[in-house]
């Protein structure tokens, strides 16, 4: 969904997240109840190997979305940590918002995000 069609049609019902570089946004193991798009900056997926230590899988940018089994398995725990790669907005959708969406525009959204 392009940018402007986002905060047109989606946007209003999300709420704007301000991060700085390397803040988490939320950890391996933990539970997350938010859709996140990002906005404006880049956030890096970490993992951790057998040792505990923490390797990068990608990095995401703008219109970027994670956060997502969280809302389709009800807030279970995370696989992965999110951390802003530099000063990064996000859109947190909680789970209620996502549903709704979804129920007003499935069609629509299935296609975007599948």
């Amino acid at each position: 969904i392009r940018d402007r069609v986002f905060n047109a049609e989606y946007g209003a019902g999300a709420r704007i997240i301000n991060f700085k570089q390397d803040e988490i946004i939320f950890e391996e193991g933990k539970i997350n109840s938010y859709l996140y798009r990002i906005k404006s900056g880049k956030v890096r997926i970490e993992k951790k190997d057998e040792t505990g230590a923490a390797r990068k899988l990608t990095t995401m940018g703008p219109l970027s979305m994670f956060g997502e089994m969280s809302i389709l398995f009800n807030d279970s725990v995370t696989s992965a940590s999110v951390i802003s790669d530099q000063d990064t907005v996000l859109w947190a959708m909680d789970r209620s918002f996502v549903l709704k969406l979804f129920s007003k525009e499935e069609e629509k959204l299935s296609k975007r995000f599948y």
